[in-house]
């Protein structure tokens, strides 16, 4: 009986996949554990479980693709995947300055939202962010600006009269 050999194109993926489906399974089962205060048909753990759920489903079908077996074989995705030649591949390098830079900016708006508020620690994360994310060297700032602070301001009032959530108003806890 000949055993079947599993090939791994890509094993990044592979177990990364296995590692997100992990993290959703943990995910899933730890929202299950949220009380149900009654309080509305879905829940506290109404969505929580769809993400475990999304996340599971995510990281499976990553780690799926990932492998090519006889019977997993995706023509259109190997086919395009052996096309790319090397010199793709290196400019294709993780740019290890914004991933870092987006850490530090992500903490720091974690640990500072109490204090200062949603509205402006959102308005200067998402700011920043765009600025560390966005190619080129001819960035329109301004318009980075307008759309941080709109979105902040969309978020936190969408969150207080529809969802009747109070996000912290930290510094503009008077106006607000």
């Amino acid at each position: 009986m000949r055993q079947k050999k599993w090939n791994i194109k890509n094993k990044e993926d592979f177990f990364l996949g296995l590692i997100f489906a992990a993290f959703g399974v943990c995910y899933l089962l730890e929202s299950i554990r949220l009380p149900d205060k009654g309080i509305d048909a879905l829940g506290a753990g109404f969505l929580p479980e769809i993400l475990g759920g999304l996340a599971i489903l995510c990281g499976g079908i990553l780690a799926v693709v990932s492998v090519k077996g006889r019977a997993n074989e995706i023509s259109e995705i190997s086919m395009a995947e052996e096309k790319v030649t090397e010199s793709e591949t290196q400019e294709e390098e993780t740019n290890w300055k914004a991933v870092g830079l987006s850490l530090v900016l992500l903490l720091a708006a974690v640990f500072s939202i109490e204090y200062v508020g949603f509205v402006i620690v959102g308005a200067l994360y998402l700011f920043f962010q765009i600025l560390i994310l966005s190619p080129g060297k001819d960035k329109k700032i301004w318009i980075y600006a307008v759309i941080a602070v709109g979105v902040s301001i969309a978020v936190y009032l969408l969150f207080k009269y529809a969802f009747h959530i109070m996000l912290p108003n930290g510094l503009l806890k008077n106006i607000m």
